[in-house]
């Protein structure tokens, strides 16, 4: 190979991984090392050794493959994938994330955070929850408005987890937020529309209310009564009723 022709020509020692075949036709990786040996200033011989590397090889395809699938799944996610520093900076960030924020991935981990994505009230829960959340290790889940670059605004749900080194102190967070959007118009919907049903529901109590207080409240005197089905007599045989001598 050209890497152990320069190792004759100028006594540069080689170190490579190389496809090999062997004498029964299997293929294998493997790793040679290697150096030429002078005499006079002449290369007199090569001296070396061969390691097989074909199963370490495959070993790290299957990680890189696994590592390649897990970012994939990471930086693709339907929801807001990040990690915090402990002065709640950004340290990583999924692409949704970023959708969501307005900015680049420079922009975001060049010291910003998600306080400043959010507003005057989230950026205060921030500032209060923060700290405890490094000691505790655990927050949420959080409803947050949050605010783009764009313009626009989301609602969110935020959660997250600590990270701690083997002495346990805070490394990152691992965090997360769901676009709650739609559900929280939806239960505001749902408030307005059970506060309308209890306003008609008290209106028809009271209106039965009122008319069972009408039947009560109004009742005819006794003379009154006895007239009154003298009349309807009068009324259903046609007869007309006078005084005697009349």
């Amino acid at each position: 190979t050209a890497a152990v022709e320069e190792g004759v020509r100028t006594g540069t020692p080689w170190d490579l991984e190389l496809p090999f075949v062997t004498a029964r036709g299997r293929h294998l990786w493997v790793r040679a090392v290697g150096e030429a040996e002078y005499e006079d200033g002449q290369a007199v011989r090569l001296v070396g050794a061969f390691q097989d590397v074909t199963e370490r090889r495959a070993m790290a395809a299957q990680l890189a493959d696994a590592l390649s699938r897990s970012t994939d799944l990471y930086d693709n996610a339907p929801c807001g994938y990040y990690s915090l520093d402990s002065q709640g900076r950004f340290v990583q960030v999924n692409r949704q994330m970023l959708q969501w924020l307005g900015c680049s991935r420079e922009e975001a981990l060049g010291g910003l955070g998600p306080r400043d994505f959010f507003t005057d009230t989230g950026r205060a829960i921030f500032r209060l929850r923060y700290p405890s959340f490094m000691a505790e290790g655990h927050f949420g889940p959080q409803d947050l408005e949050l605010l783009s670059r764009d313009g626009s605004s989301r609602w969110v749900s935020a959660s997250a987890t600590a990270l701690y080194d083997a002495q346990g102190v805070f490394v990152s967070s691992r965090s997360v937020m769901h676009d709650i959007t739609e559900v929280r118009q939806a239960r505001i919907e749902m408030a307005r529309l059970n506060r309308e049903q209890m306003a008609m529901l008290d209106n028809d109590l009271v209106g039965i209310a009122h008319g069972h207080e009408d039947q009560r409240g109004v009742r005819p005197r006794a003379g009154e009564r006895a007239g009154a089905h003298q009349r309807q007599g009068s009324a259903a045989d046609g007869s007309d009723h006078r005084s005697i001598g009349g």
